[in-house]
């Protein structure tokens, strides 16, 4: 769950919180988010994977940040669920510019 909310809270509230999530789930910052959380314990510069995710996401290319990946030497499983990430991330962004 990404977000709890009391039994007793009211549907505006509700709603409220179900638009943010919804907003979150498509905006880049979250796909960058999720991934270099799984990342980071392999990683020495989270920094420059964020910039390489953020581009790869945008030119649409999951393949650069899979090499750049593969050099840190992070393990074959987690570049799976990374590069799944992303290219789900790039999915969610093209259809949202059809």
């Amino acid at each position: 769950a990404d977000k709890t909310l009391a039994k007793q809270a009211d549907y505006v509230d509700f709603k409220r919180a179900v638009d943010e999530l919804l907003g979150n789930k498509f905006s880049l910052g979250f796909y960058v988010d999720s991934v270099a959380k799984i990342a980071s314990p392999y990683l020495s510069d989270t920094a420059k994977f964020r910039k390489a995710t953020e581009k790869a996401i945008r030119t649409k290319k999951a393949e650069s940040l899979e090499k750049f990946l593969e050099k840190a030497e992070v393990p074959i499983n987690t570049i799976d669920t990374i590069i799944r990430t992303v290219k789900f991330a790039i999915q969610i962004g093209s259809s949202l510019a059809s």
